[in-house]
């Protein structure tokens, strides 16, 4: 949002995705609107997307090369049922080459990463245990700009 009250300019773009695409747009709208000559505000976010892409594949190479290749349990004691109150219940079997998150809609495949923590594409999913060694629940990152959820164990 940008405010210009002086002007009586109010100038929102909403969109539902995180991106820098309404900050461009507000900021070309913005130099319109005030009679300036525009920034190539376009070219700067389309040469910081090509450079944040860059950085994404350096990143990606960094990441796998951070794996290992030995989870503390048998991959079979990761199966079971958790639950979400926003997701419901998903379940986790074995498959592939490591674990399968099935939700209704859609599956994850799940690497093995370090640990007791997983990977699919870029994201973690990390299982917590109890002082026994049972796993209790499964932090997933499913959004990138929001905290990994938390789905308790409700089954085996």
């Amino acid at each position: 949002m940008l405010l210009l009250p002086d002007e009586g300019i109010a100038i929102v773009v909403l969109n539902n995705v995180a991106s820098s695409l309404p900050r461009t747009i507000s900021s070309s709208l913005r130099d319109r609107l005030l009679g300036l000559i525009p920034d190539d505000y376009l070219g700067k976010t389309l040469a910081q997307l090509k450079q944040d892409k860059q950085n994404d594949v350096q990143r990606r190479i960094t990441f796998d090369a951070k794996a290992s290749d030995h989870p503390s349990l048998p991959l079979a004691a990761y199966a079971g049922t958790y639950f979400h109150p926003a997701y419901g219940d998903i379940h986790v079997t074995v498959g592939g080459n490591g674990l399968v998150v099935h939700f209704d809609a859609y599956e994850l495949q799940l690497r093995q990463y370090q640990h007791d923590t997983f990977a699919w594409d870029e994201n973690l999913a990390q299982f917590q245990f109890d002082s026994s060694g049972n796993v209790t629940e499964l932090l997933l990152s499913l959004e990138p700009s929001v905290k990994p959820f938390k789905f308790l164990r409700t089954s085996k």
